[in-house]
């Protein structure tokens, strides 16, 4: 009998033990409970929830702030997404992006007027870089600001150096337009050197006019030399004349030998003239003189063409009368045609 109280007692306090960890153990989180339960949206009512539903706060994976504003009207559409994806809205889209003169802004909604907002400034800070006439500054932040500045400033100093009339020297520092005038120096005695007419000489130094002298005597020399109609035969010393005194007299020997009409036979000795002249009797012997050609037409006859062929022939082709008169002319080729009558087609 004492063995069962005991186990009596055993048991009760066991199962008190268990009551007391059920009544001990932790609630499941609110956000567990709203995580497992289907999102079911509301309809839009502008009356408040029943009194019998307790407001429970659910924690979510983006908590806001406690107290809200509603948002207005126009920013809840701006910032909704589009929904409208009809042809006619995705082309004037593409209108916008492209920056298309048919672009119509107010047929953007959504993220569509953000994403086209930026394309253009994009563009425009592009074109700002560049320099183009469509820039836009007053639309660029500070930091683009000062590279379109800059970019402007290598632009400037680039067409200095290179000589344009677009260069600004008063946008230039004063180490640029000491590079600016060296590099003005260089071309001007480039084009000395070349003997080019944009040269100044009054600008060059005593060194440099004595190399665009030197330069200048071989030009001349070589001009002479080949014939040129540009040599002067003054600038020449002695022995440059007699040196190309021989070249011409050798240049004339050679045209009267091929028999050329640029032949001055005056300028030849006597000896060439006697070689000149064998040279004509040997050609002339041997090709026999060509007979004189018989023209197919009578020159001058009424209704017939160049060819021989008069109005109204019938045509062996077309087996019709020729009535259109065609003048000669000459081919790509060099071929000349003699004018002629042909038929309708």
């Amino acid at each position: 009998m004492a063995s069962r109280r005991k186990l009596s007692f055993a048991g009760l306090a066991l199962l008190s033990a268990m009551l007391g960890a059920c009544a001990t153990t932790a609630p499941v989180p609110q956000a567990r409970l709203a995580d497992a339960l289907p999102q079911v949206t509301a309809p839009a009512s502008t009356s408040s929830p029943p009194a019998s539903v307790p407001e429970v706060a659910v924690a979510t994976s983006n908590p806001q702030p406690a107290a809200v504003s509603p948002p207005s009207v126009s920013s809840a559409q701006s910032a909704a997404p589009s929904t409208n994806f009809t042809p006619e809205y995705v082309s004037n889209l593409k209108s916008c992006l492209a920056g298309s003169y048919g672009c119509k802004r107010e047929m953007l909604t959504g993220d569509d007027v953000t994403k086209v907002n930026l394309v253009e400034q994009e563009r425009n800070f592009s074109a700002c870089l560049s320099g183009y006439s469509n820039c836009q500054p007053q639309t660029l932040t500070p930091d683009q600001l000062l590279r379109v500045t800059n970019a402007a400033d290598e632009r400037n100093l680039r067409a200095c150096l290179a000589g344009y009339s677009n260069c600004q020297q008063a946008s230039l520092t004063a180490e640029q337009r000491v590079a600016t005038e060296s590099r003005a120096r260089e071309r001007n005695l480039s084009a000395c050197l070349q003997g080019y007419s944009n040269c100044r000489e009054d600008i060059l130094t005593q060194e440099e006019r004595v190399s665009v002298g030197t330069r200048r005597a071989e030009r001349n020399l070589s001009a002479c030399l080949a014939g040129y109609s540009s040599c002067r035969l003054d600038e020449l010393s002695a022995d440059q004349q007699s040196k190309v005194a021989a070249i011409t007299h050798e240049r004339n020997y050679s045209k009267c030998l091929a028999l050329s009409p640029t032949c001055n036979t005056q300028d030849l000795t006597a000896d060439e003239v006697e070689k000149v002249q064998k040279r004509r009797d040997e050609l002339a012997a041997r090709s026999p003189p060509q007979p004189t050609p018989i023209p197919t037409y009578v020159p001058g006859s009424p209704g017939c063409a160049e060819n021989g062929s008069c109005y109204g022939d019938v045509s062996a082709i077309t087996g019709l009368p020729k009535t259109i008169s065609v003048s000669g002319y000459y081919r790509r080729d060099g071929t000349y045609v003699r004018g002629h009558y042909r038929s309708r087609r």
